[in-house]
């Protein structure tokens, strides 16, 4: 089985769903879907936990002297933003 991801028009998406109609439309979104990797792990928005990974060394009670500490987060950081894109992200 594959997972893919595609993008339809509400419309489209309204009448698939209540059985109305499938048009060539959706046979469209599905042929330039794009596929999941096989085994993929969890879809997680990277740049919500870059932004809450920087809140995190902002805040005062989580403010450590410790280096080891800050240089974790910047891993964090750094592992996020290099990780590599499978879907682009909606701007809408």
């Amino acid at each position: 089985m594959m997972k893919l991801i595609i993008d339809i028009p509400n419309y489209n998406l309204d009448r698939v769903q209540n059985g109305s109609i499938a048009c060539s439309r959706i046979l469209k979104a599905v042929k330039n879907g794009t596929p999941l990797p096989k085994g993929h792990g969890r879809l997680i928005d990277g740049d919500e936990i870059i932004d809450e990974i920087m809140k995190l060394g902002e805040e005062p009670d989580y403010q450590h002297e410790d280096e080891t500490w800050q240089n974790g987060l910047y891993m964090a950081e750094s592992v996020i933003e290099f990780a590599p894109t499978i879907i682009e992200a909606d701007n809408e």
